[in-house]
């Protein structure tokens, strides 16, 4: 199996340890070496890197619903730091919601502002990031 895709390597945690960005059509995946073995972070088909080294994550579902992950990479992990949804189904007057304890499990949401939804989506500021082809990586 050949990659056709594109890669970034960035020390995204300052621990001197460089993980991999990996872009394949669509899908992004983001990897580290932990103990001698690749781990992945985080992955999914709208995975951006965002000002501070924050991966920010959308999952967009069938039926029109969002949720917005705010990672932060910690010790060879991916730490949640924010967790949005939009949901109209499960309130249509207020879709809103954010985790009050960044778990991303339903008993967690609280219900927020479109306002304060958004302000928090703005804070994360993604940033353009020169990809490099996977055919010209100097393998050896």
């Amino acid at each position: 199996y050949r990659i056709n895709g594109y890669y970034q390597l960035l020390d995204l945690d300052g621990d001197g340890q460089q993980e991999l960005i990996l872009q394949e059509g669509t899908w992004t995946g983001v990897f580290t070496m932990k103990d001698g073995a690749v781990k992945q972070l985080v992955s999914g088909l709208d995975v951006k890197l965002c000002q501070g080294n924050i991966l920010a994550v959308t999952r967009d579902f069938l039926d029109g619903n969002k949720a917005y992950l705010y990672y932060r990479i910690v010790d060879s992990s991916a730490v949640l730091v924010d967790y949005l949804r939009y949901d109209a189904d499960r309130n249509p007057n207020n879709p809103w919601m954010k985790s009050n304890d960044n778990s991303g499990q339903d008993y967690s949401m609280d219900k927020n502002s479109k306002m304060e939804f958004e302000s928090i989506r703005n804070k994360y500021v993604p940033i353009d990031m020169p990809m490099k082809p996977v055919s010209q990586y100097p393998f050896q």
